[in-house]
């Protein structure tokens, strides 16, 4: 969000100065951006402050580091890879 209000790639915001990472990194935060878009877009409820409510509950789920927030975590260490 931050990205388009000010109209810089995200890989700006953070300063990735590597084309290929910067690339790489501005792509990740798009296809996750339009997932959470998705996400938030599809919830239903009886009123506007009930849609709010259960979106807000979502996002947090989204965003979390909690394995439990039912959302598989998008990195994978390379301990869980060797499965170490």
């Amino acid at each position: 969000m931050e990205a388009q209000l000010w109209r810089v790639r995200p890989s700006e915001l953070v300063g990735i100065e590597d084309p290929y990472a910067a690339y790489c990194f501005d792509q990740a935060v798009g296809e996750f951006g339009s997932y959470v878009k998705h996400e938030l877009e599809k919830i239903e409820g009886k009123n506007a402050k009930a849609v709010e409510g259960k979106r807000k509950v979502r996002l947090q789920a989204l965003l979390s580091a909690d394995p439990k927030a039912k959302f598989a975590q998008p990195v994978v260490t390379v301990k869980e890879v060797n499965g170490a």
